[in-house]
């Protein structure tokens, strides 16, 4: 046997060497990463959990008035536990019913009559009168077709309106009753819409006037004409009186919003301008189905995240007192309307579980949908279930928590007004149910007092 190295096989052995050590090489690269993004996640987390724990939000008990009203019911469907604070995140849910009053007053659905009818609902309308005709209503073809499912004869099919000043939450609402696919049907937008109201859809734009908005501070949505104490921007505020326009938005709405589900017991539209609309809304659509409005309502020092939260600014200051003149007007409406639930952005992190079965329980929905609180990298969706940010609530509180201490904030001078609606303006991440007002109303009646 030769001792002689072949060299016929050297021109293979470098490069099959030099391959195994790159491989070699290759997996401890890989190795590392996979430790600095483990490691990465991990320290993310602990910064989560210590910038949590840094604003702890807490909810204060209401007042007597309100402190007598039973806690909600449970719906079928599996929920998340009360969302508690920050420190109790990291720790399993559990609930705070026995620790916090009941923020909304309202127990599961009763019926309070014959025919299978609950709280807020009237039976099926009859076809229209003759003299009902001669003003035709296209809304009675919704009318028909749900009747014609024989689902449930007895009972109108309700027309769900979202609304709140704009950024308050109302896409968050949405994206909630959007995951309740059994029940409620929502209207149809293009793949590219973020905003999914129902004034964007074509034939819609030119249905009612514009309302401004959150832009210039909010200023175009609730600058106050100071001659009159009205609204500058004419059309932001509609009621029942402005008959003139009912007759084309029913039109123009059977139209726009044909896209809905009419064989669905629950039709749902989100629109910020809905807020000082309502009563015009009710008007419109009370004739052929029941009404029921969800608002929302958010800190001022939190809404409009496009701008900064600095307490001393001028924007800050701004958006605070163009907040209040719209939210007056709006507290002024409620008196109107028949079926109302606001739901205050912070009682998504502070009540969330009790948040979503008051929603199931005033819509008197047949399915529930579950709700969870992700770490900070998940997002809210509009798909299976129903998630919530946790770095989405709070955030300028975070900031201006320490500023605020400043003597001579002129936004101080505002510290009164917004007790009024249950928020305390040196701490955002505060809700106190309201003294003022019902964040709950069925059939005109407070729904602390439904038996």
């Amino acid at each position: 046997t030769s001792n002689h190295l072949d060299v016929s096989v050297v021109p293979f052995a470098f490069p099959a060497a030099a391959m195994a050590f790159v491989c070699n090489m290759h997996n401890v690269v890989v190795g590392a990463v996979l430790l600095l993004l483990l490691a990465t996640i991990v320290l993310l987390q602990l910064l989560d959990e210590r910038s949590l724990q840094r604003w702890a939000p807490t909810l204060h008990a209401p007042s007597e008035r309100g402190a007598s009203a039973l806690g909600i019911a449970a719906d079928d469907a599996p929920l998340a536990g009360d969302a508690g604070t920050p420190e109790e995140w990291s720790a399993p849910p559990r609930s705070l019913a026995k620790q916090q009053p009941p923020l909304f007053g309202l127990e599961a659905r009763s019926e309070r009559a014959t025919l299978g009818l609950s709280w807020g609902e009237t039976a099926l309308p009859d076809e229209p009168t003759p003299d009902e005709s001669s003003s035709y209503n296209p809304w009675f073809g919704a009318v028909n077709t749900w009747r014609s499912t024989g689902a449930n004869t007895t009972k109108r099919q309700k027309i769900v309106l979202v609304g709140g000043m704009p950024r308050s939450g109302t896409t968050l609402l949405e994206a909630f009753l959007s995951s309740h696919r059994d029940d409620i049907s929502t209207l149809k937008f293009d793949a590219t819409s973020r905003t999914m109201e129902g004034l964007m859809l074509d034939g819609m734009t030119d249905a009612l006037p514009e309302y401004g908005g959150s832009g210039n501070s909010f200023k175009s949505m609730c600058e106050i004409d100071t001659t009159n104490g009205e609204l500058k921007r004419r059309g932001v505020h509609l009621t029942e009186h402005n008959a003139n326009m009912q007759s084309k938005f029913r039109q123009k709405s059977w139209q726009g919003w044909s896209s809905w589900d009419f064989k669905k017991p629950i039709l749902m539209e989100k629109d910020p301008p809905n807020l000082l609309r309502m009563r015009f809304m009710q008007q419109v659509f009370g004739q052929t189905h029941d009404v029921f409005a969800i608002f929302t309502m958010k800190h001022p020092m939190e809404i409009g995240s496009r701008y900064e939260c600095d307490p001393t600014s001028k924007t800050r200051f701004e958006i605070v007192g163009n907040w209040l003149n719209c939210q007056r007007l709006w507290l002024k409406d409620l008196q109107h309307i028949k079926n109302y639930l606001i739901i205050p952005y912070e009682a998504w992190f502070l009540r969330t579980k009790e948040t979503m079965s008051t929603i199931h329980s005033f819509l008197n929905l047949r399915s529930g949908s579950k709700a969870d609180l992700p770490r900070r990298l998940s997002l809210w969706n509009h798909t299976s279930g129903f998630l919530l940010r946790r770095d989405a609530f709070g955030m300028c509180n975070r900031k201006f928590k320490a500023d605020f201490q400043l003597p001579h904030l002129h936004v101080r001078a505002y510290t009164r007004h917004l007790k009024v609606f249950g928020y305390d303006l040196s701490d955002s991440s505060k809700f106190t149910k309201p003294d003022d007002f019902d964040l709950c109303v069925l059939d005109g009646k407070p729904c602390r007092e439904l038996s």
